[in-house]
């Protein structure tokens, strides 16, 4: 199966780095038996429709250059209660 993988980190949040996320993405394809066709990296805010590799991974995902998306666990302020 081949699979892409999308990190984004916010520019806003100092210290955060995407290299953590591409690596347990990368095990975790791996164990599932994937190959990684593509990876996406945006690291910019969130808050942005202007992330282009997120769009470019929509426009792939559009021709079907991949059979699954693998991303970051991502928990708005929304997920923590407030």
């Amino acid at each position: 199966m081949n699979a892409a993988i999308y990190a984004r980190v916010s520019t806003r949040d100092k210290g955060q780095d995407f290299t953590n996320q591409l690596i347990a993405l990368r095990e975790f394809a791996a164990k599932q038996g994937s190959i990684i066709c593509q990876e996406y990296v945006d690291q910019i805010t969130g808050s942005t429709d202007h992330r282009p590799q997120f769009r470019k991974m929509l426009q792939d995902a559009s021709q079907r250059r991949f059979d699954v998306l693998l991303f970051w666990p991502w928990i708005g302020s929304r997920g923590k209660g407030h």
